[in-house]
């Protein structure tokens, strides 16, 4: 069980670079994909939180699409070394590098952990930067990273 919000597999298809590329793998394939790199991105909220996020802004969720769509693709045969789909990886690496400056605290995105003002723990934080990576102006999926 995810220890944050899972993206829905509806949302991972409208969201995945190559949308054509996962229309032939089972919806809960998809989900079990989502459920495990949902955790995996809640991993590098450990200085935001330690409670469970019931929020958090964008870059996560397209985060997870990115990194699941690659690990779907690689379990069917995928290669990254042979330029498969240059979008898909470039993707993925974008979404592990953004993750990995949110665990050194060098972004700081959103993430609410429902906490009141009243009660310790962080309630959430923000910055320019957070959703940095998800704007392209020559987005890989064409989408303008929206």
């Amino acid at each position: 069980m995810a220890r944050a919000p899972v993206p829905t597999v509806e949302y991972f298809r409208r969201r995945a670079v190559r949308p054509a590329a996962f229309e032939t793998i089972p919806d809960q394939d998809v989900l079990d994909c989502l459920e495990d790199t949902t955790d995996f991105a809640a991993s590098f909220t450990g200085k935001h939180t330690s409670r469970v996020i019931v929020n958090w802004d964008r870059g996560f969720t397209l985060a997870i699409i990115a990194i699941a769509s690659f690990d779907l693709m690689t379990h069917r045969g995928f290669k990254k070394d042979q330029g498969a789909d240059n979008a898909i990886v470039k993707r993925a690496d974008d979404a592990r590098t953004w993750l990995a400056k949110v665990g050194t605290a060098e972004v700081e995105p959103f993430v609410d952990d429902g906490a009141s003002y009243d009660e310790d723990g962080a309630l959430g934080s923000s910055s320019e930067k957070s959703d940095e990576w998800t704007e392209y102006g020559d987005s890989p999926c064409g989408c303008g990273g929206v």
